[in-house]
C-alpha cells in the first residue's frame, strides 16, 4: 500500500454511512468538476430509485465563501463512481474507503446490538418475579418455571401444547 494514504472520510449522514464527492475528489486527486461530472454520468444512467436512497446532492461552502455543489455518496453509490478509476493509488483507495465503510457497518451493527440487548434485559428484569415488599420472600421454583414458560412462550409466539416445562 502506498505509505501516503491515511484514512478514508466515511461520515454518518442521518444514520447512514456516507462519503462527500469533495473527498473523493480529493483523495484520488481528480478536480471536484470531474467528479460530479462522472457523479451526473451515473445518475443519468442508473434507474431513478437507486439513484434516491444512495446519492444525496448537498451544498458546501468553498474556500472564497460561495456556495457549491456536492453530493454524498453511500457505499454503493461511491463503488459505482470508483469502478470508473484506475491506477495503483485508486486502487489503495478504494481498498482504504472499503475498509472504512466496513467500520462504520461494524460499529453501527454492534451499537444496535447493544441496543437490542438492553432492550431484552429491561423486559427481562420488568417481567421476573420479584421479592414480595411485604414478605421479602423470593418467589419459589415453580413461580420461577411459570414466569419462564411465559417468557417463552411471548418470545415465541407459541401456544402452551409446544412449551417445554
Amino acid at each position: 500500500m502506498d505509505k501516503g494514504i491515511i484514512n478514508a472520510n466515511v461520515t454518518l449522514v442521518n444514520g447512514v454511512p456516507m462519503v462527500s464527492s469533495l473527498d473523493v475528489a480529493e483523495k484520488f486527486e481528480k478536480p471536484h468538476a470531474d467528479v460530479l461530472k462522472a457523479i451526473r454520468k451515473l445518475l443519468a444512467d442508473l434507474p431513478k430509485e437507486f439513484n434516491e436512497g444512495n446519492f444525496s446532492l448537498v451544498e458546501y461552502v468553498d474556500d472564497k465563501g460561495e456556495k457549491r455543489p456536492m453530493y454524498n455518496l453511500t457505499r454503493d453509490a461511491f463503488s459505482l463512481l470508483a469502478m470508473g478509476f484506475t491506477g495503483k493509488k485508486a486502487l489503495a483507495w478504494k481498498v482504504k474507503y472499503i475498509e472504512a465503510f466496513n467500520a462504520m457497518e461494524a460499529e453501527l451493527l454492534k451499537t444496535a446490538k447493544k441496543r437490542v440487548e438492553h432492550k431484552k434485559a429491561r423486559h427481562l428484569l420488568s417481567t421476573s418475579p420479584n421479592p414480595n415488599p411485604a414478605t421479602g420472600i423470593t418467589p419459589t421454583l415453580k413461580e420461577l418455571k411459570h414466569g419462564a414458560r411465559r417468557l417463552w412462550l411471548s418470545a415465541t409466539g407459541s401456544s402452551t401444547r409446544a412449551c417445554p416445562s
